[in-house]
Parts: C-alpha cells; structure tokens; sequence
C-alpha cells in the first residue's frame, strides 16, 4: 500500500520515475539499434562471404571513414 504524499515529497518521486524512463528508452534505442548492425552484418556476410569478424570491421571502418554512427551505416546498407 502507498501512503499519501505530501507535495514537497512528490518532486524527488517525479524525478526518480523521469530518470528511469529515460534509461529505459535509452536501452531500448541501443537494442535496436544492435539489432540493425546484427542484421547489416549478416548481409554482408551473405553477399560477400565475409566472417562475422570481418563483416563487423568493415562496419566500423565505415563508420569511422564517414565519421557517422555505425547504426547509421547499418540502416543504408539494410535499404
């Protein structure tokens, strides 16, 4: 059961509540954006017969040579 709060106790409880759903959002755009880079990399695995290791690499080399996000990069190669 909750017992009724008093408004200067209503802030921190508010700020607590914001706090998590912004960690939980933030999870859940970095699982996604996780399983974009997983399903990128199976393609090239695919069409180039590369290793996971090596699908991975040419990934973040292109990311790094653009200077964009590597989910970025996953999302063109998965258009």
């Amino acid at each position: 059961l909750l017992k009724p709060l008093r408004p200067a106790e209503l802030a921190p409880v508010l700020d607590l509540a914001l706090a998590r759903f912004t960690d939980t959002r933030a999870l859940k755009q970095s699982l996604e954006g996780r399983k974009v880079i997983e399903r990128a990399k199976g393609r090239l695995m695919a069409r180039l017969g590369l290793s996971e290791d090596e699908a991975f690499r040419r990934l973040r080399r292109a990311a790094m040579d653009s200077r964009r996000p590597m989910v970025d990069i996953a999302k063109e190669l998965l258009v």
